[in-house]
């Protein structure tokens, strides 16, 4: 390029970020970007290595695989757990021959998860592949694949007989060293050559995961990515087969590890809506000074917002902005987006006052919310004046894809990727509501309501796990009884009865939002678990639920429902419904709970649901619903 020409491009250049201010507020934005980057890099730590573990300590692991174990399970150790490893235990070194074997300590161990490796048994056709390559046949291949998938597949079965805790297939590690040269894919014609075996072999662990409840793969390349797998991968005595992870690699593999076993715990925080400022944080730019037209969106941090609510997390606007602005925000925003938004707010009010109304309005706790926002004194004002708000900047819409806050339940239930349009059906039940002239029972008449009360599906047991782990008002008892939990109790309807309630109306389905688990004991039958959806507020499905319960236990011959009641700052409303319906308070437990009973009466007890139900599923007082 001449001189001149380069004067030229310069001098347009200058000219359109003088003039221009979407140009100007782009460049600014790029150079931002680029120094935050820098920043970022500099103090980057592993994510892991900062979160709080203490749910770790005392967890009971069990790890059936050889040597390339060692290194993870002194990485968990040291955090707390306490584990099994077989290959220490001189046990099996390969699944199955571990859980053939009737007197393997795994059948006494009871762990709380399982991390099994086939490494011992892939390392043999690694090495032919190495060694043979083009004299390997792909029938050959494929056999043995099969054999070590039937392997696990085997090993899977025989745990699921006695267990429903999570377990990890563990993939396999390997520096990318072939034998017959970077274009091995050309010289090895009959089979697979070692890139096409690896990652045949992790896509068919990834397809057996699926065939079990609760088994999930550990990527180690997955694990390995960011940082790259040199010095992640032991080059002493490395041959291209016989490899393992140095210790570094095997505490990136162990920060993997906890962070998918963190999301499957009890009790973790969890994000239900994030909300998001708007200058400076979705876009570069000052809507009110440069308007639509002079804004640079940040196309990518609106991709993520779409992610977001894909995961079934609700979002939200809180900005500092004439409420005028509002109007503009659909074409800026795009349709899509702007409808799944649950609530805005656009005013001059603190956000710690805005965050209180949002959650208010959505019925969520303050430690349920997330906000974005790029400024450092809006960030302070919040974190003083509602500090169980998770403040965090625009720097971070990308990386809340990979925290464990903002993480779905284990696996992604179809109504939990549809709760911003149940939220917004509400929003039109609401308007609905306060344009009506009658009483609230009136219009809960014409609401056309169809309440199904039955034994949930075993399909719905992630969903049912899933209520149980997002409820804090409505929720009676707070055991956050594990996925596995609920399939042990699904497993045994003789001892144990689920309940689930599930409601739609003209506006649209409220998908399953109530569950009550309860333990028959004989003469009492007592409530393990009794938690409902916010959304079931005001319309009384927590009166029908559990007076279908009781139909149940008065069919099985109980005269008496009990429940050890959890007070908690949120949950004053679940209490208030279960003195409603006759649940008196005997004692007080020695951890404080309050354990109430529902005496049961056939005569005596008033049992009926709300008139405005159109009830399927539940048998009259004295019959028993087909289950």
């Amino acid at each position: 390029m001449s001189k001149l020409r380069k004067s030229a491009r310069v001098w347009n250049l200058t000219k359109q970020f003088v003039c221009e201010r979407k140009f100007r507020n782009r460049v600014w934005d790029a150079i931002a970007f680029h120094v935050r980057g820098a920043e970022a890099e500099e103090a980057k730590l592993p994510k892991e290595a900062l979160a709080d573990h203490s749910w770790l300590k005392g967890k009971r692991i069990y790890f059936v695989g050889g040597c390339e174990l060692i290194y993870i399970k002194d990485a968990l150790a040291a955090l707390g757990a306490e584990i099994h490893h077989t290959f220490e235990q001189q046990g099996g070194t390969d699944a199955l021959s571990e859980t053939s074997n009737p007197d393997s300590p795994l059948w006494r161990y009871k762990p709380d998860c399982l991390v099994l490796s086939q490494t011992q048994l892939f390392r043999g056709l690694v090495e032919e592949t190495q060694r043979k390559g083009p004299l390997v046949s792909r029938a050959r291949q494929d056999g043995a694949l099969d054999g070590i998938i039937e392997n696990v597949a085997g090993a899977l079965r025989d745990i699921r007989k006695v267990s429903a805790q999570p377990v990890f297939l563990i993939t396999y590690p390997l520096a990318y060293r072939p034998v017959f040269g970077v274009h091995e894919s050309r010289s090895i014609q009959k089979g697979y050559c070692l890139a096409e075996l690896t990652r045949l072999y992790e896509l068919k662990l990834y397809e057996l995961a699926k065939r079990f409840p609760d088994v999930y793969p550990l990527d180690v390349g997955l694990a390995l990515e960011n940082r790259g797998k040199q010095g992640q991968i032991e080059e002493s005595g490395a041959d291209g087969v016989y490899e393992s992870l140095t210790r570094a690699g095997a505490l990136l593999v162990a920060e993997r590890f906890l962070y998918q076993l963190a999301v499957l715990q009890p009790g973790l925080k969890r994000i239900k809506c994030a909300v998001f400022d708007l200058d400076g944080t979705l876009w570069a730019g000052v809507l009110r000074e440069d308007g639509p037209g002079g804004i640079a969106v940040r196309e990518s941090s609106l991709k993520i917002l779409e992610h977001l609510a894909a995961r079934g997390i609700l979002l939200a606007l809180c900005s500092k902005n004439d409420e005028a602005e509002l109007s503009r925000l659909p074409e800026i925003l795009g349709e899509s987006l702007w409808k799944k938004l649950s609530v805005k707010k656009l005013n001059w009010q603190p956000k710690s006052q805005n965050l209180k109304a949002i959650a208010s309005e959505l019925n969520l706790g303050l430690d349920s919310l997330a906000l974005f926002d790029n400024e450092p004194f809006e960030r302070a004002e919040v974190q003083a004046n509602a500090p169980e708000v998770l403040v965090l900047t625009e720097r971070d819409i990308l990386s809340s894809l990979t925290s464990r806050e903002f993480e779905p339940y284990g696996s992604l239930t179809v109504e939990a990727a549809s709760r911003t349009e149940k939220y917004a059906d509400e929003r039109i039940r609401a308007e609905s509501l306060r344009e009506s002239q009658g009483s609230l029972e009136d219009f809960l008449h014409k609401c056309e309501l169809r309440l199904t009360l039955q034994r949930p599906a075993e399909g719905e047991i992630s969903r049912v796990h899933e209520v149980l782990e997002r409820t804090n008002q409505l929720n009676a008892a707070l055991r956050r009884s594990t996925a596995a939990d609920l399939r042990t109790y699904f497993a045994r309807p003789d001892k144990f009865e689920i309940e689930a309630a599930r409601l739609q109306d003209k506006f649209g389905d409220y998908g399953l939002i109530g569950v009550a688990v309860a333990e028959k004991q004989g003469a009492q039958w007592r409530l393990l678990e009794l938690a409902f959806s916010c959304r079931a507020l005001g319309r009384q499905v927590e009166r029908a639920l559990l007076n279908h319960l009781s139909r149940r236990a008065l069919a099985g011959g109980a005269t008496g429902v009990a429940i050890d009641f959890v007070p908690t700052e949120r949950n004053g409303q679940m209490l208030k419904i279960l003195s409603e319906l006759g649940f008196s308070q005997v004692k007080i437990t020695e951890n404080g709970n309050l354990s109430l009973v529902r005496k049961l009466d056939e005569k005596g007890s008033d049992l009926s649901f709300p008139s405005w139900f159109d009830v399927i599923g539940a048998p009259a007082p004295g019959k028993t619903a087909p289950h």
